[in-house]
């Protein structure tokens, strides 16, 4: 798949930018005004039936933002899939284990070259460009849709069968535990948790990544570098593409939204 998603009568291209268009437009129930996908959004994205990456690895997301803004272009997409196909391509391995060899590497590499708080202030931009903070008693909050997307992530229900629900209580009695928040206070952060906490998981997150490197030996990992071919200015018959198809999208939403008021 690799190389050919350069072509623009690469099957697979159309394939990958029609369901990010679908992400990016109707899945959120309104027409967006930014060309890139939340984490909340990304993790709908219907993956193709030839590979499946979990969406939810955060060392892979986090070496699949190329600017570390916590939001995922077409372009992070479509150059995991090409490095899917170089990979592929050199080893011959079937598609589960071609994802699965890139998800060891993207954890490699953040145990080598990334740090605690780089990692850390991503952490906490991939759950703050969800929804925006608030601030109670000069205390700055995520919402609880914000922490059912980390439950979602953090497999908290695969792990310890502990709700979304519970996850926040854990984070708002941590909370009371650190000072944050008086007891009296609770009431008033009613299906919020601090940032705080939240970075205080991203320092955690960060620390198992590291033990899971040195304790799997993820440096005999031999796989060419990351590459990312696709950008802003890179292959202007596919970004030209993309920017079609989501006009198109865009005008369909228009037209029904018209369509529905003259009901």
């Amino acid at each position: 798949m690799g190389h050919t998603l350069t072509r623009l009568d690469c099957e697979m291209l159309h394939k990958i930018i029609n369901e990010y268009v679908k992400c990016l437009v109707y899945r959120t129930g309104k027409a967006q005004t930014r060309q890139t996908l939340s984490l909340r959004e990304l993790l709908s994205f219907s993956q193709l039936d030839l590979v499946r990456f979990d969406l939810s690895h955060l060392p892979l997301l986090y070496l699949l933002d190329s600017d570390k803004d916590g939001l995922f272009s077409i372009h992070d997409l479509l150059n995991l899939g090409y490095y899917y196909g170089s990979i592929n391509h050199m080893t011959n391995y079937k598609a589960h284990e071609c994802a699965s060899i890139i998800q060891a590497y993207s954890t490699g590499m953040l145990a080598l070259y990334g740090d605690a708080a780089s990692f850390i202030k991503w952490f906490v931009k991939l759950l703050e460009v969800i929804e925006p903070t608030v601030t109670i008693e000069s205390v700055k909050c995520v919402s609880a849709s914000v922490v059912r997307v980390m439950h979602t992530v953090l497999k908290v229900e695969l792990i310890t069968r502990e709700s979304s629900e519970k996850l926040l209580d854990t984070m708002q009695r941590a909370a009371v535990q650190m000072g944050l928040i008086d007891q009296q206070q609770i009431k008033s952060f009613d299906g919020l948790a601090p940032l705080v906490i939240v970075q205080a998981f991203g320092d955690e997150l960060f620390k198992a990544f590291m033990a899971t490197y040195n304790d799997l030996g993820l440096e005999s990992i031999e796989i060419p570098k990351y590459h990312r071919p696709f950008d802003e200015t890179s292959f202007p018959g596919i970004n030209s593409l993309f920017k079609n198809k989501l006009t198109e999208a865009l005008n369909a939403i228009s037209v029904h939204s018209e369509d529905s008021s003259d009901d």
